[in-house]
């Protein structure tokens, strides 16, 4: 129902709302790309669970866990994007981000009424979560420079680019 839909996606915006800037903290203090990963496992099961889930309560138990998730995920994910690009191209390593996210949005939002069709809400829900799993796999075992994530400073990324006497940014 259009009521239920909307308790749900409230379930989801508040806690991500309230709880990215903690994101973003724990980010900056942990290891932007492997808490990036830890919580994006949360999301799998999450994603899981969602096809086999019995009840409409479930379901938004389900939601309110994956956003919280995502509201570190989300802050984490750019944090890692943000060191891993170097100082000059945060925009474009950002922007990349950005465009990726939205293609694969696009490719899943293709497939998931053919497979939902054909297959099943389970299916569709457990390929999707195979699908997010195997992206974390990548991102934990992307070689990464050391100063991405071993040594990469505790400071937020905005402070580590400071402008210069001449009006520029180092």
């Amino acid at each position: 129902s259009t009521t239920f839909g909307g308790v749900t996606l409230t379930l989801c915006a508040l806690p991500m709302v309230c709880l990215m800037p903690l994101g973003g903290r724990l980010a900056d203090r942990a290891g932007a790309a492997r808490l990036g990963v830890k919580s994006l496992l949360v999301a799998v099961v999450c994603i899981a669970a969602y096809g086999i889930s019995p009840t409409l309560i479930s379901v938004c138990v389900l939601a309110l866990f994956h956003a919280i998730s995502e509201a570190i995920t989300n802050p984490a994910g750019a944090t890692a994007v943000a060191r891993g690009s170097g100082a000059e191209l945060v925009a474009a390593g950002q922007g990349l981000q950005g465009a990726v996210g939205n293609a694969c949005a696009a490719i899943a939002a293709l497939a998931a009424g053919g497979s939902y069709e054909s297959a099943g809400a389970t299916t569709l829900w457990l390929g999707t979560a195979g699908a997010v799993a195997a992206c974390a796999g990548l991102a934990w075992y992307w070689p990464r420079s050391a100063a991405t994530e071993a040594e990469a400073p505790r400071a937020p990324v905005a402070l580590a680019v400071q402008p210069t006497a001449t009006g520029t940014f180092e």
